[in-house]
């Protein structure tokens, strides 16, 4: 299974053995193409069902004109990865390097986007998941990216769930376009009777009616469980 469009939106979120995610997909002009998508374990280890199933997603700055792919690195981090978290740490130390030299040649080339990535704190972020022995998994590999006189560092972060990105066993993530769903869960009544799913897919729908200029519909969700992986409404993924 492969999608092909941008992620401005999209909401993972962690309730005890269940993970709900929705995103859009609707195209940012004069932006680079995103995608995401189902990949299986490497080709010689596809017998072994210990092996997880990993999907991840990505969100900010992927490639560039002079051959630069987050895309491409994240499948690559995924062929060879025994579990979520080496597929997450895999990414990281190819990646970084290669984001760098993006993100100099940006400066280069192109000072608008580059103060426009500069501004982002999280300017590149990739969330892999995965059901592991019955237990839905996810880690956000997420960078951050300063100027240190002419120098330029790129940092990776992670976070986990479980782990330290859903205390007491819930917790939600929410990464591209977030600023009118961040407000939401502010208020303290947003969560009123909501499940998981319904409310990643009620905080996708504020981002498409606060940001109708680069975020919008169909909206695609996926829930991993203890028994897989569910889809719900696909959009534009088949």
């Amino acid at each position: 299974m492969r999608c092909h469009y941008f992620l401005p939106s999209l909401i993972f979120w962690y309730d005890s053995c269940r993970h709900a995610y929705s995103k859009t997909d609707r195209h940012k002009r004069r932006q680079p193409r995103q995608r995401q998508w189902e990949a299986l374990p490497n080709v010689q280890d596809r017998n072994q069902s210990a092996l997880p199933y990993f999907f991840f997603a990505i969100v900010g700055t992927t490639q560039d004109s002079q051959g630069f792919s987050a895309i491409d690195v994240a499948e690559g981090a995924i062929s060879s990865a025994i579990d979520t978290k080496d597929a997450a740490k895999k990414f990281a130390i190819a990646v970084t390097p290669l984001f760098k030299a993006a993100v100099i040649q940006a400066r280069k080339t192109n000072p608008a986007s580059y103060k426009e990535l500069l501004r982002s704190p999280e300017p590149l972020q990739v969330v892999f998941a995965a059901v592991e022995d019955g237990t839905p998994i996810f880690v956000v590999a997420y960078f951050s990216v300063v100027e240190k006189g002419r120098n330029i560092v790129v940092t990776p972060h992670e976070t986990l769930c479980p782990g330290t990105g859903c205390d007491n066993g819930r917790g939600a993530i929410v990464l591209g376009e977030n600023g009118a769903a961040r407000q939401a869960v502010k208020q303290p009544d947003f969560w009123v009777g909501l499940d998981p799913l319904s409310a990643a897919r009620k905080l996708v729908q504020l981002e498409i009616t606060d940001r109708p200029d680069i975020v919008g519909p169909p909206i695609s969700d996926l829930t991993l469980d203890s028994t897989g992986a569910h889809w719900g409404e696909k959009g534009e993924c088949h």
